[in-house]
């Protein structure tokens, strides 16, 4: 699906509440990469306006700012994210408290009002502490219990963010929230098989289709966890991750190329990035011989 918009220009108003001395940059995400900062076409102590290409719309933004801690000083960077579906989007924000007023735009309001609710189930299953192996002392009887309560506890979970994609499927920001769903896998003693097992089916609820996300962190965060897997999996299998990037790499891949052109591209140029800042030369041309 496709929610460019036709105007030539689509602005951010940021206005800084509060009567503080605060520095600011705004960035957007342009094919799953943080762009340069977007230089601000009206600039004071209180109020920022941006322009971006209409045609940018939709995208994710992260205001970056500063607060003012003396003469010369200022406070580390904050961060903010913004989701941006329309011509104009005005938000006001208190940096010192760091509440923000998103002046009822709905994407960005069904956003935090989902995040601070996933979060906090996150926190109750993150509670039961599921002991990775038998061997961490927890008998057999009490870690079978231990683990049904988390899957039913991710099951729940899963259920209700189902739910909500449906109650918001007319919003951008819905699209993003099928990643957070927990894979209701076996759990094993072993945890290397725990983790292949995690690898198998990390994309059982992706399929690469949505081209809305294009301009958003969404594919690229994808993308740095399923690696984190994999060098979680080779260090637990005490195998070198040389040997397993070809196989998990081309899983990706293959199910990409199933999905929108412009999605299967950005994650090739991901994977091909990943291999070349860290240095696997011989694994991207194998892969890319494959695939090209």
């Amino acid at each position: 699906m496709s929610l460019a918009k036709e105007n030539n220009f689509a602005k951010v108003y940021i206005e800084f509440e509060g009567g503080m001395d605060v520095r600011a940059s705004l960035m957007a995400y342009e094919a799953g990469e943080l762009m340069p900062d977007i230089e601000p076409v009206v600039s004071s102590s209180s109020q920022m306006v941006y322009e971006l290409d209409g045609k940018m719309v939709p995208c994710q933004l992260v205001l970056k700012y500063w607060l003012k801690t003396s003469a010369s000083g200022f406070s580390p960077p904050e961060r903010l994210m913004i989701f941006l579906t329309s011509d104009s989007l005005t938000l006001g924000l208190n940096p010192a408290t760091r509440e923000v007023n998103w002046h009822g735009d709905q994407e960005n309001i069904a956003f935090q009002n989902f995040r601070n609710i996933l979060y906090a189930r996150l926190a109750e299953i993150n509670k039961l502490k599921i002991p990775l192996n038998i061997e961490m002392g927890v008998d057999m009887e009490d870690w079978v219990q231990i683990r049904e309560k988390y899957r039913m506890h991710c099951f729940n979970m899963n259920n209700w963010i189902d739910y909500q994609i449906r109650l918001y499927d007319q919003l951008w920001v819905s699209h993003f929230w099928a990643t957070e769903k927990k894979t209701l896998l076996e759990i094993y003693e072993d945890t290397a098989i725990q983790y292949r097992e995690l690898l198998t089916h990390f994309f059982a609820y992706e399929d690469f289709k949505d081209d809305s996300l294009i301009n958003s962190m969404y594919y690229s965060n994808l993308m740095s966890k399923y690696y984190a897997y994999i060098d979680l999996y080779a260090m637990l299998s005490n195998q070198k991750i040389s040997i397993l990037l070809p196989t998990y790499l081309n899983l990706v891949i293959e199910k990409s190329s199933k999905g929108h052109p412009e999605v299967y591209e950005l994650i090739v140029n991901d994977i091909v990035s990943f291999l070349n800042d860290f240095g696997f030369q011989d694994q991207k041309e194998s892969i890319l011989n494959i695939w090209n």
